[in-house]
């Protein structure tokens, strides 16, 4: 948030419609969210799975808890952090799958800068514990002192008691969501501090003007209002198959037309354009009587608000939805009560009381030692024996005993707990009487199915943060500059936006990397991280390297390279240059971009042609030489010495060109390179057939001179 000096009473606002909107979300939200933050610190915050008027009942005695459900929790969030999802972007239309790459790599380079990770586990324990959870996608500027934009994504950490929507919304991501309020409660000399020409009313005031729950007298509530407009725009479908709008380039379409883009025409040759409906989303801060700052237009088309929800219903008109928590408080708390009341039991054992005689407590010492007997750990307890009871000691009174119905609920409030949730002993790394391998990890998978709703939905969220992204991409990232692209498995590489080059072909100028050009669709990938997958990786070639040598000759670089220890991919590149030639020299192939395989089969064959006239050029400096021809010898040694030149030069040039394709950079320069390169060759070539031709009509005259033989062809 920019703070800002001025404030205004709405200007194109409507405080009132705001207020009433706020008022209409928490109305219809406001028992759903009472009870999801009551099932959070149920498995949260210590001491509350236990409700008041239970703990008011015992009086002061113990109030256990076991944590059983919090561990069952705690395994369904892990288990995601095992099995990230990622974003996944499939070219669709007027695309290739190298610009889905590009777009890809660039919304993973996003998620890794703003620790994305920190939004979805967020949410996702909101998610799992209430049954509801946020994140938000916002732009910020690279740097402080940056102009260019950077898209982000957020957490919202306490969103279940901070965010609402609009209550029609249906998409459970809140794509269809007209507007958003995320709050946020700020004190007094804060609000002063940022907003110091703002009205500040007291809670008396506030409720007077329809804004109660607005100003506290600890506090004052601000927030975040998001509203979606919606406005009349023309678009324009060019040859090149964007759909843009025709406002923004209809002063440019001469510009355009130089470079072969116009706008389409139909049938009948009349320009595609037409009227469309657009949506932008619009944020204003604000608290209950002013418009704090804004209203700022965003790049956004939808709320970009992700929520996420759990077993979310509509029944009746109106939507309910809860977490994993609700459904097994009950269960939860039998536990609680029966394991305490079992400890208050077995606690009263060693207080049994001793049956004596009062002859037995006398003597120095011996009574008093027994009345510390229960507190004290004493090695002994002496007594003095009662002629009255002879053959007889002080006795202990057996101590209460837990009633076997009592033990046989205790464990069925465990095992309803189980069931509830559908956690396992096994899902959770306990022993249980599954003997084989295979019926452990389908008793795991149980637990999965179980609780795998919640991953769906947070998948659900991740997919709609793919499509905000790339809707934004060509609005945030829309001048030439370098930008960094991430690989699944982590590596990085920088490329140039909007790239200029000139197709060799056509000679047109084209922008390559343009994030503004096709249409693509997002989905989700869930599996286990990289690191788990490089692992597997590594065993698994291992296997195949045992059974099959083969193998192992043939991938000793990628199981060292997958391999986490110090200096590993060097270790790898070694390994490299020790591999069979015939996977060496695949691999070099498989490395060199087209246009460098092109030029150096092309140079391979005028090598080959340079050899063979060579080598008829030294039969003929043999002949020359078998006739006594000096002349015509001398000018077939200088023939000979410049083929022999120029073959070196396809050799170096060669070697050079299988160098210089390995740096990415100088790929595009090979491209453009290629061309003009064969036209250098062809010339020389019409030099080189040029000296053939005089020198062998060097030969012919002497031969001519001499009058021996039929001139020989060259």
């Amino acid at each position: 948030m920019d703070d800002s000096n001025a404030a205004k009473d709405g200007g194109n606002l409507d405080m009132q419609l705001m207020r009433e909107r706020y008022e209409s979300a928490t109305d219809a939200e406001g028992d759903n969210r009472d009870k999801a933050l009551s099932d959070l610190r149920f498995v949260s915050v210590p001491g509350e799975a236990w409700d008041e008027h239970q703990r008011k009942q015992r009086r002061g005695r113990p109030c256990y808890e076991m944590p059983i459900l919090r561990s069952h929790w705690r395994q369904v969030v892990n288990d995601q952090k095992k099995a990230r999802p990622g974003i996944k972007v499939r070219a669709q239309r007027d695309a290739e799958a190298k610009d889905a790459d590009l777009r890809a790599g660039l919304i993973r380079n996003i998620e890794a800068i703003s620790n994305a990770e920190n939004a979805y586990d967020g949410a996702f324990e909101l998610l799992t514990a209430g049954g509801f959870g946020a994140w938000r996608v916002k732009t910020e500027y690279s740097d402080d002192d940056a102009w260019e934009l950077d898209l982000q994504i957020s957490p919202i950490a306490d969103a279940i008691a901070t965010v609402w929507l609009d209550p029609s919304h249906k998409d459970p991501t809140g794509a269809d969501a007209e507007w958003c309020f995320v709050e946020e409660f700020v004190s007094k000399e804060e609000f002063k501090r940022r907003w110091p020409n703002a009205r500040e009313l007291d809670f008396e005031s506030a409720g007077s003007q329809g804004c109660a729950g607005w100003f506290a007298n600890d506090g004052i509530r601000i927030a975040e209002y998001y509203r979606v407009e919606r406005y009349k725009r023309q678009i324009c479908l060019l040859t090149d198959g964007r759909s843009v709008d025709y406002d923004e380039v209809k002063d440019a379409l001469d510009e355009m037309a130089q470079s072969g883009i116009t706008i389409q025409t139909d049938a009948s040759g009349k320009p595609m354009i037409r009227q469309a409906e657009g949506k932008r989303v619009v944020m204003s801060i604000v608290s209950g009587v002013d418009e704090l700052e804004g209203p700022y237009e965003t790049v956004f088309t939808r709320i970009p608000i992700i929520t996420v929800y759990a077993n979310r219903k509509l029944i009746e008109g109106k939507w309910h939805w809860c977490g994993m928590v609700r459904f097994s408080r009950d269960p939860q708390k039998l536990v609680n009560y029966n394991f305490t009341t079992a400890q208050e039991l077995l606690a009263k054992q060693p207080k049994a009381p001793y049956l004596v005689t009062p002859k037995m407590l006398e003597g120095a010492g011996v009574k008093k030692m027994w009345d510390k007997s229960n507190a004290m750990d004493a090695p002994y307890l002496p007594y003095t024996p009662d002629p009255a009871a002879p053959n007889s000691a002080p006795t202990r009174q057996p101590g209460p005993e837990m009633p076997a119905a009592f033990t046989a609920m205790s464990q069925m409030a465990v095992d309803m707990l189980k069931a509830s949730d559908g956690i396992y002993d096994a899902s959770v790394g306990a022993r249980s009487n599954e003997t084989s391998g295979r019926a452990i990890l389908a008793r795991q998978q149980e637990g999965d199915t179980a609780t795998f709703d919640y991953q769906d939905a947070l998948n659900k969220g991740i997919q709609a943060t793919g499509r905000i992204l790339g809707d934004a991409l060509p609005k945030v990232y829309d001048t030439p500059r370098q930008v960094r692209i991430m690989g699944r498995d982590g590596s990085d590489q920088f490329v140039q936006l909007y790239e200029e080059v000139r197709d060799q072909q056509t000679g047109r100028v084209i922008k390559v990397n343009d994030l503004s050009k096709g249409k693509y669709d997002y989905a989700v990938t869930t599996g286990p991280s990289y690191d788990t997958q490089r692992m597997e990786f590594v065993d698994a070639l291992v296997q195949l390297g045992q059974g099959n040598p083969m193998v192992a000759q043939s991938v000793p670089d990628l199981i060292v390279g997958s391999m986490d220890f110090p200096k590993a991919d060097e270790a790898a590149e070694r390994l490299k240059l020790l591999l069979p030639a015939p996977v060496q020299q695949a691999l070099a192939q498989k490395d060199q971009s087209p246009a460098v395989v092109q030029l150096q089969s092309q140079m391979q064959q005028m090598q080959q042609q340079a050899q063979q006239q060579l080598s008829e050029l030294q039969q003929q400096l043999q002949q020359a030489q078998a006739k006594a021809s000096s002349k015509v010898a001398e000018e077939l040694k200088v023939a000979i010495a410049q083929e022999q030149l120029r073959i070196d030069w396809y050799e170096a040039e060669t070697a050079r060109l299988a160098v210089f394709q390995k740096d990415a950079a100088a790929a595009a320069q090979v491209n453009r390179d290629a061309a003009a390169l064969l036209d250098q060759q062809i010339q020389a070539e019409a030099g080189r057939q040029h000296d053939i031709g005089m020198a062998h009509l060097a030969q012919q005259q002497v031969q001519d001179n001499s009058g021996e033989g039929q001139a020989e062809t060259v």
